[in-house]
């Protein structure tokens, strides 16, 4: 593609599928609006928007046989859609985030094709507010079963998952730690963290997390050789 696009090396994604997108323009208008999406958007991002876009394909072949391109929606059909998804298409558990990326793509095809009657055809009042997540607790059993497991496990594994419920961060977070990831400011211990999605940031950790990481590394580079990040899979 000639795209420094943004890969995700804990899933690594080879392909992007636009074949079930079953009318030939449409398919045509989304390849473009997601070549221009991968310049800045992260690849998870991208597969999401596909799985909005192949939804709404399959329902305008349903019920909408006339559509075959973006310039022939109208705000009817989109408000038709809306409650199709709310009524009748139980398929998707996501709907905030799937209508979401559907407005994505048809502003995109919007802004490359000129069709300013599909810019904002999906209002933000169509989009249901965040529902707030319920944190899990683990019991003290719970948590006393999994560290008894971790003392059978190889110790990079053991290594890992310590440093994982120590940092609290995403497992892809925790996974994609890289060798020069700590650093020393004002007497502080820092960590800085590459989240997939957006940016790195970083904030202090204790001289315990600080010395089980560099042995970590240590880890790697005796078997590995210089590497981006401390936990590497054996076979690449």
């Amino acid at each position: 593609l000639d795209i420094a696009y943004k890969k995700n090396p804990i899933k690594n994604v080879q392909t992007l599928n636009f074949t079930a997108i079953i009318q030939d323009d449409l398919r045509e208008e989304t390849k473009k609006a997601v070549y221009e999406h991968l310049h800045h958007e992260a690849i998870a991002t991208i597969i999401k928007e596909l799985t909005a876009i192949r939804r709404f394909s399959r329902y305008l072949n349903e019920h909408k046989k006339n559509v075959q391109s973006c310039a022939d929606l109208d705000r009817t059909i989109i408000e038709e859609y809306l409650v199709y998804m709310k009524t009748e298409d139980t398929g998707t558990k996501k709907y905030r985030a799937e209508i979401t990326r559907l407005r994505s793509i048809l502003n995109m095809v919007a802004d490359i094709y000129q069709y300013p009657q599909v810019k904002d055809l999906i209002l933000n009042r169509d989009i249901p507010p965040n529902i707030r997540s319920e944190f899990k607790v683990y019991s003290d059993a719970e948590l006393k079963r999994f560290n008894e497991f971790l003392a059978k496990v190889d110790i990079q594994t053991a290594r890992v998952m310590t440093i994982h419920q120590m940092l609290g961060t995403r497992i892809s977070d925790t996974l994609t730690l890289r060798t020069d990831c700590l650093m020393e400011q004002n007497g502080e211990i820092l960590i800085r963290i590459y989240q997939m999605k957006t940016h790195y940031y970083e904030k202090p950790i204790s001289q315990e997390l600080a010395a089980l990481i560099r042995e970590a590394i240590r880890y790697t580079e005796e078997r590995y050789g210089k590497c981006k990040y401390i936990f590497t899979n054996e076979n690449d």
